[in-house]
């Protein structure tokens, strides 16, 4: 159990005056107890705390959560379950509740009260060392992974089978499953940035941007280019690129703010003349989630601190042409940076 997650939710009961802490979203109850299941409920009060879930997991989270101080209660019905609450008259829920959490809490006789802090997402941007340990377990799953798949890419065959190659390895190296379907874009599919695997069949002399990335409980995430031409348009783009990505990762820092980060990679895109093509954020925290806090872009300031863990993935997208996007996956620590992403020590792969 994370209890500095827990003795915040209390804090902010007391702030607000709410009777409870009402949490529906399964992520965001897996990284406050150690439950590994589907489906649960979990409800924070001023003094104690009441996990729910239904008799599929009966046995598996008396098991896993295994704390006298929690209080388990199997329901044969969530809709039930949540009827229960009116005893609270008012209750405080994260801003990632569903709005069909949000309505059927709203049909009671209760207020209902959405926690503008977002304490959970904020308790979870600086990682524990057991979460930091399990993401660099992910990514060294998925670099072994990414290099036994290299061997077996060719050319002439579709993005399909190479995602599919990827896919598998990510599994037999010990992963339960990517973290996000592969991404595959060969030559012109290169422009599209979230271009997933298709039937296109991949030619030597174009470059593929593959985006890939693995999870168990926390979750990993590279880009790497394939890439055996010599296209000087697309040797002098990759420069780019890498030059962005490496200006940005020198900039990070512990009291750096994250639309600063992305502000000197952007800036540099575009004393290039290609800034209308890097059309998305620099990066973005990964953990529980493949995509959380923090963010990186223009509307997002985040100061950065200590055990954070985050994405730089600066990219051009050249319509009807190519793209090359390259990605490193920072940690803070001790004041200083670590890449976690260094089991992949080249941007360029050839095959």
């Amino acid at each position: 159990m994370r209890s500095k997650a827990i003795e915040a939710l209390q804090k902010q009961l007391e702030k607000t005056s709410n009777s409870a802490y009402f949490i529906s979203n399964i992520v965001e109850i897996s990284y406050i107890l150690p439950f590994t299941g589907s489906s649960a409920y979990l409800i924070v009060e001023k003094n104690g705390i009441i996990f729910i879930t239904d008799a599929r997991y009966e046995i598996q989270s008396r098991d896993e959560i295994n704390n006298t101080n929690i209080q388990i209660e199997i329901v044969n019905s969530y809709t039930d379950a949540l009827k229960s609450l009116e005893k609270y008259k008012s209750i405080l829920i994260p801003p990632t509740s569903s709005l069909s959490i949000y309505e059927g809490l709203r049909s009671l006789n209760l207020s209902v009260n959405i926690d503008k802090d977002d304490i959970i997402s904020q308790s979870r941007l600086i990682k524990e060392n057991d979460e930091i340990k399990s993401i660099k377990e992910q990514y060294d799953i998925s670099a072994r992974a990414f290099k036994k798949s290299i061997d077996n890419f060719r050319f002439g065959e579709s993005e399909r089978i190479w995602a599919a190659e990827l896919a598998y390895n990510i599994i037999s190296e010990g992963a339960i499953g990517e973290s996000f379907d592969t991404i595959v874009a060969s030559g012109h599919r290169g422009a599209l940035p979230h271009g997933r695997a298709s039937d296109k069949v991949i030619d030597a002399t174009e470059p593929v941007i593959i985006d890939f990335g693995s999870r168990s409980t926390y979750n990993s995430d590279y880009t790497r280019v394939v890439y055996n031409g010599n296209n000087s348009d697309v040797l002098d783009i990759i420069d780019i690129v890498r030059t962005a990505l490496l200006k940005a990762i020198d900039a990070v820092g512990v009291g750096k703010n994250s639309s600063d980060i992305d502000k000197i990679a952007r800036d540099y895109i575009d004393s290039t003349g290609y800034g209308k093509f890097f059309n998305h954020s620099l990066g973005h925290g990964i953990g529980l989630d493949v995509h959380e806090l923090p963010y990186f872009n223009k509307l997002k300031n985040t100061v950065l601190d200590n055990n954070m863990v985050f994405t730089i993935e600066p990219g051009i997208y050249l319509p009807g042409q190519f793209g090359i996007r390259l990605e490193e996956t920072v940690l803070i620590r001790n004041n200083q940076t670590e890449l976690l992403s260094s089991h992949l020590d080249h941007y360029i792969y050839e095959i």
